[in-house]
């Protein structure tokens, strides 16, 4: 296991932990309601959106042995939009996020949301088991960080292109160029994790704010996959596998400036 990174003002915006699981056939929208039910003393608000497409195998695309459901994926989140349970027939998410022009909360480090996932998580089998659908057959697992670089916490190291933020995409300015400087770009690459754990994915380009209309950097980790160790201490194992791969390579990812003086790196 490597050395832990840690930031006084990392720009996480979002934080995600899942699990995929072979579908629930029997799970109907009134189940949904009854799982709302226990939690919603915490997760007081609820919403629907289109289900998620079930994760592709490394290199290939999805193949489907049933045609994706018509039951929604249901949003469970607390009233300050800081904690989120997503549910659907095959998977269970639970989101950190920063609430809109929320920038004083500050990240809560791994350490605090992972076993917070699991407590829910572990509730949630809690609540298959007692509908009689027996246990839940994990397929894969999931970590997501998404990370808000803007042009004010840039400024200080590469003025106002976030773009330079990146060590392996700098638009080369020390010879004449005929293009001007790019207004936006889109850059990704995937990494095999090891011990067949799964694959950490990196997407990163230019987006705009919906609360400021800022242009942002957005750079999003995502760590997906699963090995033979299916039970809780293999989950708890794989999960800081992928934290530890997500937290190195954005530091492998970013420029040593951006870590001492824009998130003030302490380890």
């Amino acid at each position: 296991m490597a050395d832990k990174i840690q930031f006084k003002n990392p720009p996480v915006l979002e934080v995600v932990c899942g699990v995929v699981f072979s579908e629930l056939r029997g799970m109907k929208a009134p189940h949904l309601g009854a799982y709302w039910d226990l939690i919603r003393d915490k997760f007081s608000n609820v919403d629907e959106a289109p289900p998620l497409l079930p994760p592709a195998p490394p290199g290939g695309e999805v193949t489907y042995t049933f045609e994706p459901t018509s039951l929604p994926r249901i949003w469970f989140y607390s009233e300050d939009g800081r904690g989120l349970i997503q549910v659907q027939r095959d998977r269970f998410l639970f989101n950190w996020k920063r609430a809109d022009a929320d920038t004083e909360t500050e990240y809560p480090s791994f350490d605090k949301i992972f076993p917070e996932f699991v407590c829910h998580l572990d509730n949630f089998k809690k609540f298959v088991s007692e509908q009689g659908w027996g246990d839940l057959e994990f397929k894969n697992f999931e970590m997501t960080y998404v990370n808000h670089i803007g042009n004010e916490s840039a400024k200080p190291v590469v003025g106002a292109q976030v773009g330079d933020v990146l060590v392996d995409h700098v638009f080369d300015t020390r010879q004449d160029r005929f293009l001007p400087y790019p207004v936006g770009f889109k850059w990704n690459a995937s990494f095999d994790m090891p011990d067949n754990a799964g694959r950490l994915s990196m997407t990163a380009g230019t987006a705009t704010r919906t609360d400021t209309d800022e242009q942002v950097l957005r750079l999003e980790m995502v760590a997906s996959g699963i090995w033979e160790d299916k039970s809780d201490d293999g989950l708890k194992a794989w999960f800081e596998l992928a934290h530890e791969w997500i937290t190195h390579g954005f530091v492998d990812l970013t420029s040593e400036e951006m870590h001492k003086k824009a998130w003030g790196r302490i380890k």
